[in-house]
């Protein structure tokens, strides 16, 4: 610890950097640790809890380290990786990152690829049992497409209907992660209570072109072609989930109420840049106070 310290101000930085930022390597179809992998797939669900759920796989290898063990050496280590942490947020350097490797539209492989630091706390109230709250201050999901839609139908199961399969499938992601805490391998409901500051759906423009080329923008998703879904098509698939979630009219918009009421804001994203943002904490009080409004004069 003492040579760490003896190196000077500006290395330590790096190195604090380098630990609130580093990935773990993502997967890939053609790579063998798809196979190699303990994950576990959903293939079947019961009632609303799974719904939307069918065809996520979950890596099961565990949530990557935090930086939390640097914040805990000594005093002056705390003192210094604090002020890199308030540049890097500051700068959205350090976000929560989850990999969403899209198959078909129809198989989502999903992963954390960066997991630096959380913030828990815990409300004691007067007369009731303390509650713990984690906030995940800023949770990028990486949306990487591959694969051909004619192949999405082979499966039964698939949703069909706007805003379609990819959009479900990542919801029902968020939802696993919200009630049951980061750890895939987890079976049961965490007591904690989860809360997401900033959500980025950031969807990845492939690098190369796919073998039959992108389908058009506007293409139904029910239209059965040779091709991969164009990455505009998701992102805009996206930001209407939404709108389905806030008026819920089957049960699977209904199941991922839960998102509405954890979520702080979301902002839809192509290749790291901004397409759209949503409030939602203040589309929920506005929906609030409106309701409380109407009540009061139907007294």
């Amino acid at each position: 610890m003492a040579a760490f310290l003896e190196l000077p101000r500006e290395l330590r930085d790096m190195i604090y950097y380098a630990a609130l930022t580093n990935e773990v390597p993502r997967p890939s179809v053609s790579d063998d640790r798809l196979q190699m992998w303990n994950v576990h797939e959903v293939t079947t669900h019961s009632g609303d809890s799974q719904a939307g759920e069918i065809g996520n796989s979950y890596t099961l290898e565990g949530v990557p380290d935090t930086c939390s063990t640097f914040l805990r050496c000594n005093h002056q280590m705390r003192e210094e990786m604090e002020h890199v942490i308030t540049r890097a947020k500051a700068r959205r350097e350090m976000p929560l990152k989850l990999d969403c490797l899209v198959e078909d539209e129809r198989n989502i492989y999903v992963t954390w690829v960066s997991f630096p630091l959380v913030r828990t706390h815990v409300e004691r109230p007067r007369f009731w049992k303390p509650s713990t709250y984690t906030h995940l201050h800023h949770l990028q999901v990486d949306v990487r497409l591959t694969g051909n839609r004619k192949r999405k139908w082979a499966s039964p199961w698939i949703v069909g209907k706007p805003p379609g399969r990819i959009a479900w499938g990542i919801c029902a992601a968020l939802k696993r992660i919200i009630e049951y805490g980061p750890d895939f391998s987890s079976d049961k409901k965490s007591p904690r209570t989860f809360m997401v500051d900033e959500l980025v759906l950031n969807v990845v423009t492939p690098l190369e072109a796919p073998e039959h080329g992108f389908l058009p923008e506007d293409m139904d998703a029910s239209q059965i072609e040779d091709g991969l879904v164009h990455p505009k098509t998701v992102l805009r698939e996206l930001n209407a989930v939404w709108n389905y979630i806030w008026a819920p009219r089957h049960e699977v918009a209904a199941a991922h109420w839960l998102l509405i009421e954890r979520i702080g804001r979301v902002r839809v994203c192509m290749d790291g840049e901004t397409w759209r943002t949503r409030e939602l904490q203040l589309e929920l009080k506005r929906g609030q106070d409106e309701r409380r409004r109407i009540a009061l004069r139907g007294r």
